[in-house]
């Protein structure tokens, strides 16, 4: 049986069995995961009563395991965030963090079920956390020689290693941990001079450990979509190539281009 796995107003799909090429056929059966409410309402399914979510970006393995974060979680004090994980309709919180904390629109889910996401205005435990799902617990990993203002899109792959933008007040750079250490990828201008990128936007970083991104090469942000493969390799060429004066281009999601 075909499933379509449903989360809050967020959909996914679940085509468990089929080959890479194939396109799903119809789905005859849903499962929902987790639902918010008001508590007026009721408690909500999945979630502690009065948990509420929004602007996210769920994810999902091969395994149909799910992992999204949860922005408000109610406590004595206020409210904390949390980290969900969950499959077949039925899931928990698996982190909670400090109150009054935020935390990161997206949480990775690779094969093993480890979650990555970052938490911010804790305090002094601000950070890219990895949540192991053996250990049940979530740490906070070590980044250094790298310490940004903030971290940005942080993915953990299948291999275990963590990729993310660095966000310093000159500048902005690529880089991924794993058990190893931290390698840089790439910094813009900002931070090295001899850079021929002005801007560093939003990544993505892949299970091969190659990082893509819009990147801009002038003033003018001329804009180029560049793979930066893993240290050691040379770069492709630009796969495109898009020029204009705008700072900043707002797309159909709302969120700032950055």
């Amino acid at each position: 049986m075909k499933k379509m796995l449903v989360g809050a107003c967020l959909v996914g799909t679940l085509a468990a069995g089929f080959a890479h090429a194939d396109l799903p056929v119809a789905y005859t059966d849903f499962e929902l995961q987790a639902r918010s409410n008001l508590l007026v309402n009721d408690e909500g399914f999945n979630l502690p009563p009065g948990s509420s979510f929004n602007s996210i970006d769920p994810s999902i393995n091969d395994g149909a395991e799910v992992a999204f974060t949860v922005g408000v979680v109610p406590d004595p004090k206020s409210s904390h965030p949390g980290v969900w994980s969950g499959s077949l309709g039925m899931g928990e919180l698996v982190f909670e963090g400090p109150t009054d904390a935020m935390v990161s629109y997206r949480s990775p889910i690779n094969a093993a079920g480890s979650i990555a996401f970052t938490l911010m205005d804790t305090g002094s435990a601000d950070g890219i956390y990895v949540y192991d799902p053996l250990a049940g617990s979530a740490l906070r990993i070590s980044t250094s020689p790298v310490f940004p203002n903030s971290y940005g899109s942080a993915t953990i792959n299948d291999d275990g290693v963590v990729g993310y933008q660095g966000n310093m007040s000159s500048g902005r750079l690529y880089a991924a941990t794993d058990s190893s250490g931290t390698r840089i990828y790439v910094t813009d201008s900002g931070l090295d001079p001899g850079s021929p990128y002005t801007y560093l936007y939003t990544p993505s970083f892949s299970n091969a450990g190659h990082f893509a991104a819009k990147v801009a090469t002038s003033r003018q942000r001329c804009r180029r979509g560049r793979r930066h493969p893993r240290c050691g390799q040379s770069p492709r060429g630009p796969a495109q190539r898009r020029c204009d004066h705008h700072r900043n281009r707002r797309g159909r999601s709302g969120r700032n281009d950055s």
